[in-house]
């Protein structure tokens, strides 16, 4: 049986704009899946990010409802509008970029974004998600995980990769030629994608 690499995916969670590694490991794989079926962790980026001031960095915060305590899932996590924190942000940003170059370019997409109605974390993270992938050219594929919190990888990388053969209307897998393969793994270290053929 021979064996190659096929697919590199990056999983993540649902980030707050994301930072720059996010967004290079995801320019460098082969798509992203975000996981939409953890529960919401008061560390890393799904409610927070960072933007450069003049006297540093500065961390910008979206209160959700519950507190930092909250253990909801993730797509039913809500954000605290009774807290001005959209007047904030804005300000902050404003404050920050008005002189750089292209910011008014952005400006009115990116303060309609701060101000849309809704108040789910992560529709609110994926409108963010959806523009600067945009902004950024990134025509990597992008997946969410509705399926359930995953377990079996080996099952998962199964039903993704024939999904993304649907998608993109594959009928054969590019990667060296080859047909479909036998066997397909996942290598939960590397995010690595092994497809195992039958050696002819």
């Amino acid at each position: 049986m021979l064996k190659s690499s096929c697919k590199k995916i990056f999983l993540s969670d649902m980030q707050s704009f994301g930072n720059a590694l996010f967004w290079a490991l995801y320019i460098n794989s082969d798509g992203i899946l975000l996981e939409a079926h953890e529960h919401f962790q008061k560390t890393g980026y799904r409610n927070r990010y960072h933007v450069l001031g003049s006297h540093g960095v500065i961390l910008l915060s979206i209160p959700v409802s519950g507190g930092r305590e909250t253990r909801e899932l993730i797509t039913k996590v809500r954000i605290d509008n009774s807290k001005r924190w959209k007047e904030q942000h804005w300000r902050t940003l404003t404050s920050c970029y008005h002189k750089s170059p292209y910011f008014f370019y952005y400006a009115d997409d990116l303060k309609g974004l701060f101000f849309e109605s809704g108040d789910l974390l992560w529709e609110r993270n994926l409108s963010f998600f959806i523009w600067t992938r945009k902004k950024l050219k990134i025509h990597n594929p992008s997946f969410v995980n509705q399926t359930g919190y995953i377990r079996n990888y080996h099952l998962f990388w199964d039903m993704l990769i024939y999904e993304l053969e649907k998608e993109y209307d594959i009928q054969e897998y590019r990667y060296e030629g080859k047909k479909h393969p036998v066997r397909v793994e996942f290598d939960g270290k590397t995010g690595d994608v092994f497809c195992f053929y039958d050696s002819d």
